[in-house]
């Protein structure tokens, strides 16, 4: 879909306030390193070291870091404060570490520490200030009308009526409200002198005529049960989603909050395409699991052989699970139960006190040992270190019909653990599903490298405790 030129100014790019960002960045960078770094290194060591090279260096490192930590996003609804507390606590434990570990020995002192510490808060002062002025600037542009998104409220009632009012006050946060969009039974004139665009069986063309960035859903309370059509109507457009919720949502710490002057609003990715997911997690997926397989295979061995002495049976149990995109792949297990052991019953949860579960197979799952096959799932890339437990074929086609929105779970490669697993115990009914969604949703939404590395330190943390189960 190609854009008018009369609405560049409306759907401004993104990456371009980013490139100004990382640019000023390095900009800050290169004054503080030659005002600092440089004349130490000049006195204290010989003539031989490539200046260059070493800034570079420096300033590729700080570039990377600070885009791991999302501090490069041109998005207009950033805080501020949020976002100068996060690149302050980077420099500082960067700094910290390079002084503590010069002074411990880890690494050789090639720079003062007094001169590290300086270039730091330098670093730290002139970064923050960058940042002040250039985020002014983005909220001037905004309210002059420059880069602000054209947006869409669904539907006309008074949730819907008082964040038209809202955003309109609040111009600077990048929102043109063009109107509403109705439901059945909605009006199908001007609300309050704000159009109504059309009803939301024609929202594709609406979005392609209007061009639309954002569309925010102000259901009311008895309109709920239409949220997953809506967004799953919404999922192919490309369009931002924001819902505004209720109390329980906000309180709840469930969904992924934000808070746009006041205004608590439910931020979707329905694309779920970040560089972190395509990129980055495969490599660190496979890393971390061959470490883990590495430091585990010991553990193989002596498991294999009281699987083997407890019960009759194969050591290994493989078993039939829905992967991203709705793909199958063969889960493999240490086997926990007796041979054979839904024969009779067919496809069932495990229960808490399930009489199927051997003695040495309640020790695994205590422990949650007997997941450590699904490492070589991983290393396949069936798997991911960290996600949402894969389902059984059988559980997904029931769980579909009670919950139509659950296939957005394999947008994603499933896990070994996951947030919803730390949060929650094992599934024994339906409700246990509907709760455990809520945490799958959840991490969908706020996938990236502390969530993971918070989840598998917490897994650790079960695991070496003993309240698996």
């Amino acid at each position: 879909m190609t854009l008018p030129l009369k609405n560049f100014s409306v759907r401004f790019p993104k990456w371009v306030f980013s490139w100004v960002l990382l640019i000023c960045d390095s900009s800050m960078g290169f004054i503080i390193f030659y005002s600092e770094i440089k004349p130490w290194l000049d006195v204290s060591r010989d003539s031989s070291y490539d200046i260059e090279l070493i800034y570079l260096t420096i300033q590729f490192f700080w570039c990377v870091l600070f885009y791991l930590n999302r501090l490069y996003l041109g998005e207009y609804t950033i805080s501020r404060i949020s976002e100068l507390i996060r690149l302050v606590r980077i420099v500082g434990l960067v700094i910290g570490f390079c002084i503590i570990s010069e002074a411990i020995g880890i690494i050789p002192e090639l720079i003062s520490p007094m001169v590290v510490l300086k270039y730091g808060l330098l670093f730290s002062f002139l970064t923050c200030c960058n940042r002040i002025l250039l985020r002014s600037i983005q909220k001037w542009l905004l309210e002059k009308g420059f880069g602000r998104e054209n947006t869409v409220i669904v539907v006309a009632n008074e949730r819907g009526k008082k964040a038209v009012q809202f955003f309109r006050d609040h111009k600077a946060q990048g929102f043109n409200i063009l109107g509403f969009i109705q439901l059945d039974g909605e009006p199908n004139n001007l609300v309050d002198g704000t159009v109504v665009l059309g009803h939301f069986n024609d929202i594709k063309n609406i979005v392609q005529k209007e061009n639309v960035s954002d569309v925010v859903l102000a259901l009311s309370d008895n309109q709920r049960s239409s949220l997953f059509p809506i967004v799953q109507k919404l999922d192919p457009l490309p369009v931002t989603v924001k819902i505004i919720p209720d109390l329980y949502e906000v309180i709840s710490g469930i969904a992924r909050t934000q808070q746009i002057s006041g205004l608590p609003l439910i931020d979707i990715n329905l694309k779920l395409n970040t560089d972190y997911l395509r990129i980055y997690k495969p490599v660190f997926d496979f890393f971390f699991s061959l470490f883990f397989f590495i430091v585990t295979a010991p553990l193989w061995i002596i498991i294999s052989f009281l699987i083997k002495v407890n019960s009759r049976g194969p050591i290994l149990y493989q078993q039939k699970r829905i992967g991203k995109h709705n793909t199958t792949f063969n889960v493999i297990k240490f086997r926990s139960m007796i041979k054979e052991a839904e024969k009779q019953t067919g496809p069932v949860w495990a229960e808490k006190d399930d009489p199927r579960i051997t003695k040495v197979g309640r020790f695994l799952r205590r422990f949650r040992l007997d997941e450590l096959p699904q490492l070589l799932n991983v290393l396949k890339g069936d798997m991911s270190l960290v996600g949402p437990r894969p389902e059984r074929p059988y559980f997904v086609e029931k769980l579909i019909e009670e919950y139509p929105f659950y296939m957005r779970r394999s947008k994603i490669r499933p896990g070994i653990t996951g947030w919803a697993q730390i949060k929650h115990p094992y599934d024994e009914h339906l409700e246990d599903v509907r709760e455990k969604l809520r945490y799958d949703f959840y991490y969908i939404e706020n996938v990236g490298l502390w969530l993971d590395l918070k989840i598998i330190i917490r897994t650790v943390r079960v695991m070496l405790s003993g309240k698996g189960r």
